[in-house]
C-alpha cells in the first residue's frame, strides 16, 4: 500500500527529528588507543568513515584509504598526516603511521566528547 507523503507530514518529520552532532577535525596523531579497524575503502573519505561510526565520538583515518572508530581522544600528536583520501584527495587521511582524527561534538564550539 502506498502512503503519500505531504508537505504537512514532511514538515513535520524535520522539526521533531533530533540534532546529530557535528564531526570536527580533531588533529593528526601518531597513536590513538582503543580503536575498532573498519577495514580499507578505494574512495575513503571522512564521510564515508564517519557513516562507518555512528556510535562512536572519534573518527580515525590513515594510509588515505583506512577507517577506524573509537571512544578514546587521543593526545601524542603528529605531523606527518600525508596522505590525501583517496575518495576526497582535497582532505587528508592520515599517514603510514599516523591518523587524521575528527570528533563528534554536540556544537561546533565544543570539542569535548558528548
Amino acid at each position: 500500500m502506498y502512503v503519500p507523503i505531504t508537505p504537512l507530514v514532511l514538515l513535520n518529520i524535520i522539526l521533531t527529528a533530533p540534532a546529530k552532532a557535528q564531526l570536527n577535525y580533531l588533529g593528526c596523531f601518531s597513536s590513538v588507543s582503543g580503536l575498532t579497524s573498519y577495514g580499507e575503502y578505494m574512495y575513503q573519505s571522512s564521510g564515508y568513515c564517519q557513516q562507518e561510526c555512528p556510535d562512536s565520538y572519534v573518527v580515525a583515518l590513515m594510509n588515505g584509504n583506512e577507517c577506524y572508530c573509537g571512544d578514546i581522544v587521543p593526545s601524542e600528536t603528529s605531523s606527518s598526516c600525508s596522505s590525501k583520501c583517496s575518495g576526497y584527495p582535497m582532505e587528508m587521511c592520515g599517514g603510514d603511521d599516523s591518523y587524521t582524527c575528527l570528533l563528534y561534538t554536540s556544537d561546533a564550539a565544543d570539542d569535548t566528547p558528548c
